[in-house]
């Protein structure tokens, strides 16, 4: 994979999120929490270059799917900034998932 071109954040809530997802698969099966810890690492890597490789859906944020998992991520491209707003389970309704999100 090539360098980073963007630098990727984290909003301030969302290592939290992410904490519990991976303590509820830690507690069902560490080998699946591992994967989706790698799952995450990966796309989070594939975003630090190719950001724009996923559409906008509304405004500006675009969504990312975790492979393997039934989550997805939200994020919005704000100069060389990639920043990863929320985490949300896929089986949400779509129309719920912007909910909280500030509009621009």
């Amino acid at each position: 994979m090539r360098s980073p071109e963007f630098e990727v954040k984290f909003a301030d809530e969302l290592e939290d999120e992410i904490r519990e997802i991976f303590q509820w698969y830690s507690s069902q099966s560490p080998l699946a929490a591992k994967k989706f810890i790698e799952s995450f690492d990966e796309l989070f890597d594939f975003l630090s270059v190719n950001p724009y490789s996923f559409s906008k859906q509304k405004k500006n944020f675009r969504v990312a799917y975790i492979k393997k998992f039934p989550f997805a991520i939200i994020y919005e491209i704000t100069g060389r900034v990639v920043l990863i707003l929320r985490i949300i389970h896929t089986s949400r309704h779509p129309r719920r998932r912007f909910e909280k999100l500030r509009t621009k």
